[in-house]
């Protein structure tokens, strides 16, 4: 599996009743939200992973609870693109959310044909 918590698989029609159980941040929904916006994705998974970090040295002294984040994004936006081009679409998208406290994105960009093989 390539998330083991916090997941939430949005398909083309984006059904929330999930996503309101857990308790997501503004920065999480700001993800979602403008990588749905932009790629109009297949499929998308955000996980915060932010728990993973809290007590690591880079984290210490900052009242940040949302900073660590892994994304998958499949879209046919990206036929064609590098993955580094993919890499690069995602972070400027998401460039006020990095610029804003979000110190580590990873991510997987993949087209559909990728993601089904």
């Amino acid at each position: 599996m390539l998330f083991s918590r916090s997941i939430v698989l949005i398909p083309v029609l984006h059904n929330r009743s999930f996503a309101s159980q857990r308790m997501a941040g503004p920065i999480y929904d700001s993800i979602q939200q403008k990588l749905t916006a932009k790629f109009a994705p297949k499929h998308i998974a955000v996980e915060d992973e932010s728990h993973k970090h809290a007590g690591h040295a880079a984290m210490k002294g900052l009242n940040a609870r949302e900073t660590h984040f892994k994304v998958l994004v499949v879209s046919d936006l990206f036929e064609g693109k590098r993955l580094v081009q993919r890499h690069q679409m995602v972070y400027s998208t998401l460039d006020d959310e990095i610029k804003g406290g979000v110190h580590a994105l990873s991510i997987t960009a993949k087209t559909p044909t990728e993601y089904s093989s």
